[in-house]
């Protein structure tokens, strides 16, 4: 990741390797409803975090369901 995150993906680690803050995912997660006609992010639930490759880069596949019987769509995030 460039710009404004780089600094910020530089100060969280995991067990010695660097992660994705939740932050990101946050952004990420809005971004990709919002392509969806979402306004807001219900909840976030992060089961496994996304390590930063040391060299080169990290590709995400985010997919945004369909709404179930709530209105509510689930979001995955795929390396």
């Amino acid at each position: 990741m460039c710009g404004p995150y780089g600094l910020h993906l530089a100060t969280h680690s995991v067990v010695g390797e660097a992660v994705v803050p939740n932050t990101v995912l946050a952004e990420l997660a809005a971004r990709a409803g919002d392509e969806k006609g979402c306004t807001a992010v219900g909840e976030l639930v992060v089961d496994t975090p996304l390590v930063l490759p040391r060299t080169g880069a990290l590709h995400l596949r985010i997919h945004v369901g369909e709404p179930d019987a709530t209105g509510r769509r689930l979001l995955t995030v795929q390396t």
